[in-house]
């Protein structure tokens, strides 16, 4: 994988460094953008990998996948592509138990269980 990362932060008053979640509550926040290209080995085909926290980059309303005006909003073309569980979670309302269960999974620390299972090998 190659490509660009960014991070903004910040150091308190106590020295420490600190996730820069300051303009948290602002319209379009976002930090730790990616911009990239993954390459498969098997197949040493690539394709663009883009993430960040809260926006995409290049996934604007401008490249119609990101439809959201203050906040993330998959466009539903692209629901399909694996963004079921995330769209039934933080774009429905009102809660109900499937919400909540897709609010849960969202919040899986998935990496962490595939961890286990490479370390245990």
């Amino acid at each position: 994988m190659t490509g660009t990362f960014s991070t903004d932060f910040y150091i308190d008053n106590n020295g420490k460094i600190r996730y820069d979640a300051i303009s948290f509550n602002a319209d379009g926040f976002n930090n730790n953008p990616f911009k990239g290209i993954w390459t498969s080995y098997k197949l040493n085909e690539s394709k663009k990998c883009n993430w960040g926290d809260y926006r995409i980059p290049e996934c604007e309303w401008k490249n119609g996948c990101d439809v959201g005006a203050a906040e993330f909003s998959i466009n539903d073309k692209y629901i399909k592509n694996g963004w079921e569980n995330y769209t039934r979670a933080w774009n429905t309302y009102p809660e109900s138990t499937e919400v909540i269960n897709a609010r849960q999974k969202e919040k899986e620390k998935w990496w962490t269980e595939n961890e286990k299972k490479t370390t245990n090998r």
